[in-house]
């Protein structure tokens, strides 16, 4: 049971929450909605901070076959599926973390890792006989210097959130589920 002290945030969506992403270090949550009855998506951004819903909306380029794949920095990353039988993203997408619209878009590459150091991402494509990893600037998804993968496990843990699924018992799950009777 929350304490009188917790600030408490209670919004209702007209679709299904799909996917929930807190963001690493600002108090705030991506969320991914669909109704499957009409094949609709939409992306929402909760700041617990103040508490309020600072935006709802579905981007430009973005269809029922996008999905959240990261929350980092200002950005939350989509994939767009540009096969739907073929289960493998096509497309990286950058959504602003401030006004919900689309920043960028960049076709046949997906998201990879951040890359702490250098403050980019790292990207990656599917050729013919190998998979390519580069450096892209988060800012503006222009594509930077090769990355030679080896190399790059070794860099410091990324700032970010990738989805994850939590077992009945864990306390995160149990944290949400009290957000969720509000």
């Amino acid at each position: 049971m929350p304490t009188a002290s917790e600030n408490l945030f209670v919004h209702t969506f007209s679709q299904t929450i799909w996917r929930i992403l807190p963001h690493a270090t600002r108090d705030e949550w991506a969320v991914e909605l669909r109704d499957a009855d009409r094949k609709t998506v939409s992306w929402a951004l909760l700041d617990l901070a103040l508490p309020a819903l600072r935006w709802h909306t579905t981007p430009e380029a973005t269809d029922w076959w996008s999905t959240l794949v990261a929350f980092a920095e200002d950005a939350l990353y989509l994939h767009n599926y540009r096969f739907p039988d073929i289960p493998e993203p096509t497309d990286l997408l950058a959504v602003s973390r401030l006004e919900g619209t689309l920043r960028w878009a960049l076709p046949g590459w997906t998201f990879v890792e951040q890359d702490l150091q250098s403050g980019t991402l790292i990207v990656a494509r599917k050729l013919p006989e190998t998979i390519q990893y580069q450096q892209c600037d988060s800012h503006t998804g222009r594509i930077l210097q090769p990355i030679d993968r080896e190399k790059s496990r070794a860099l410091p843990t990324s700032d970010f959130r990738i989805p994850v699924r939590y077992g009945p018992r864990t306390y995160t799950l149990m944290y949400f589920r009290r957000f969720w009777r509000k």
